[in-house]
């Protein structure tokens, strides 16, 4: 150990002594090397503030490019964020609007399936009073004899419908609510006016067949048609095409040939003069057609406008007709029979028959009126003219007359036509 420290001694020894010589030979600096030296160093600070500058702008372009990618960022983090706002309102909106939607779509169908049961409705109710129409006068002819008090039979028969119209509206609910919504002046307004009107041509109708023949008679009651089409325009609006004004002079044609084939055999009627003919016959026969083409006029608007349920307009109607007739009882020659012989004088079990027929008809005349109108309600009068014709030749053997064979086509023609060509209300511009 000894021998290893005293050889590290020595070498030690010998390093100092060369560094010291080769301080002791080296040569003082010259002023030339100062010089250079200076410049080295200005060179050296110039590069180093050269490359400062440049690594501070290269920060500053850097932070410029990180400025505007950080911009870019939030920008395009925002547009991402109103897209996704965007989105969720849209899904919100859709959301929300959905149930509308379908709301809309279900009464939309809603809507038309009824329409389509409202169509069914009428088809059908047409086609049964049509068939009542044509029935009722070989069921009144067989099943009515002779002996009958007409009044009495019209008073039943208003009575049946008053029971009929009571028990299809327990049915439908609006029985118990007459308590709440019924009025009296609401009923005279709606059925009251009907019914008057009603009455009044009825007793026009009887003057009037009493001064005129039975051609001249059938044929003027015809108009009744023409008159409801021009009540239905000035009271409710209701248009016509070029082609259902056709149709319906058609159709009157059809009803005029209907009764020639009718009245033709009978046409020998009575002699008259012709101011009574005039006076008595043909002014109260076509005011009977105009009243009528009123009242019906006046039922469509009861029952379409107003919204009067139609058993409820039977029910009154048939209260309001029965009440006249049983004032007109006390001096009519039907009221002084019946106080003789008795209500039910010459009636039959099958005397209900025609009777609980026509009070049907007339429970089928309101729904007709309802879901038609009076125009078709003349459409199945006279269609139901060709019925009874077309069942006298079955039931009763008899040949169809010429005049029903050249009414049929007519009457088939014109229910097409009528139907098929609508009026349709022009769209307005702006």
């Amino acid at each position: 150990m000894r021998k290893r420290s005293g050889a590290v001694t020595e070498s030690l020894d010998k390093h100092h002594e060369i560094t010291s010589r080769k301080q002791r030979t080296r040569r003082p600096r010259s002023s030339a090397s100062n010089c250079r030296d200076s410049r080295g160093l200005e060179e050296l600070g110039s590069i180093s503030r050269r490359r400062r500058d440049h690594s501070a702008h290269r920060r500053e372009e850097g932070e410029k490019t990180s400025h505007k990618a950080r911009a870019r960022e939030r920008a395009k983090h925002a547009t991402q964020e109103g897209m996704a706002t965007a989105r969720e309102r849209h899904a919100t909106a859709r959301l929300d609007s959905a149930p509308a939607a379908m709301a809309d779509a279900s009464a939309n169908a809603q809507a038309a399936a009824d329409a389509s049961k409202q169509r069914v409705r009428a088809a059908m109710c047409m086609v049964l009073l049509t068939l009542q129409y044509g029935v009722q006068p070989l069921i009144s002819k067989r099943f009515t004899g002779k002996y009958v008090i007409m009044t009495s039979a019209v008073l039943t028969c208003e009575l049946v419908k008053c029971a009929a119209a009571l028990v299809f509206m327990a049915r439908d609910g609006t029985l118990w609510k007459l308590p709440k919504e019924w009025s009296f002046v609401d009923s005279l307004k709606a059925s009251a006016s009907p019914a008057a009107i009603y009455a009044l041509q009825n007793t026009l109708l009887q003057l009037s067949y009493r001064n005129l023949d039975s051609l001249t008679f059938s044929l003027l009651n015809q108009t009744k048609l023409v008159f409801t089409a021009v009540f239905m325009f000035i009271i409710l609006g209701s248009r016509q095409t070029k082609q259902q004004i056709g149709a319906l002079f058609m159709l009157l044609i059809a009803a005029m040939l209907l009764s020639l084939g009718k009245t033709a055999p009978q046409q020998r009627g009575k002699q008259v003069a012709w101011e009574s003919t005039l006076w008595l016959g043909i002014i109260p026969i076509i005011s009977a057609s105009v009243l009528s083409g009123l009242a019906s006029t006046l039922c469509q608007w009861a029952a379409q406008v107003k919204r009067r349920s139609t058993y409820l307009m039977t029910l009154e109607m048939s209260t309001y007709g029965s009440l006249v007739l049983l004032i007109s009882m006390w001096w009519s020659p039907d009221g002084v029979s019946i106080q003789k012989r008795g209500f039910f004088y010459g009636w039959t079990l099958l005397t209900f028959i025609p009777v609980i027929f026509n009070a049907f008809g007339g429970i089928l005349v309101g729904l007709v009126t309802q879901y038609s109108g009076g125009i078709k309600k003349g459409f199945v009068i006279v269609s139901a003219l060709l019925v009874t014709a077309l069942l006298e030749v079955v039931v009763e053997g008899k040949p169809p007359s010429s005049y029903a064979i050249a009414a049929l086509p007519l009457v088939v023609s014109s229910t097409i036509i009528h139907q098929n060509y609508p009026y349709k209300a022009k769209p307005k511009t702006a």
